[in-house]
């Protein structure tokens, strides 16, 4: 497998993005810190969205590698709740009030874990997976979560579907849970030209 990784700076002076790599277990990830609205700045003068992306990262990496073995596998959405949990402990301790939107620092996140027959994944916020197939077709496997609610919240356009999202692809298993997506994909063999 070839892993190409790009990361694009935004307009932080630190860069918010970090990778979740474990390919001995068959996991890939990207996660995107956000800033809050309300400036925050930690000791070193780090943004809330580059510490919410180190958190969220460094979760992800120590339950990946406390589960030990390749099955049965820490569930990827359990791992992302658990991040949430601890970022949300970590902006108490710099006193940020987590009943103020605002104030709250974030990051959006995809995983995915990769069997010899499925693709899991579990998404949250507007990091979206696709599937790239041999013959060129692109599929959407996750939606923007973000634009998601959004619209179903100020009610513009109409009610979003999941036919509005979901590719066509056989699906294992798929669901929402807690704003965290999480669900498999069978991998269906190579496009065959003719």
């Amino acid at each position: 497998m070839n892993i190409v990784h790009l990361s694009v700076q935004g307009s932080s002076p630190w860069n918010e993005d970090e990778l979740v790599v474990k390919e001995e277990l068959g996991v890939y990830g990207v996660i995107d810190g956000a800033t809050s609205l309300v400036p925050f700045r930690g000791a070193g003068g780090e943004t809330g969205g580059y510490i919410a992306a180190g958190i969220i990262a460094g979760t992800m990496h120590r339950l990946l590698d406390d589960s030990g073995t390749r099955q049965p596998a820490f569930p990827l959405t359990d791992a992302l709740l658990e991040a949430n949990r601890l970022l949300r402990e970590e902006m108490m301790k710099h006193g940020i009030r987590t009943d103020r939107k605002e104030e709250l620092w974030s990051g959006g996140g995809a995983v995915i874990r990769l069997t010899d027959t499925a693709v899991h994944y579990a998404q949250a916020g507007d990091c979206m997976l696709t599937a790239v197939y041999t013959d060129g077709t692109i599929r959407f496997v996750t939606r923007d979560q973000i634009a998601y609610r959004t619209a179903r919240r100020t009610g513009s356009g109409r009610r979003a579907s999941p036919r509005d999202w979901r590719p066509a692809m056989r699906s294992s298993r798929m669901c929402c849970r807690r704003s965290c997506g999480e669900g498999s994909r069978r991998t269906r063999p190579p496009a065959t030209q003719s």
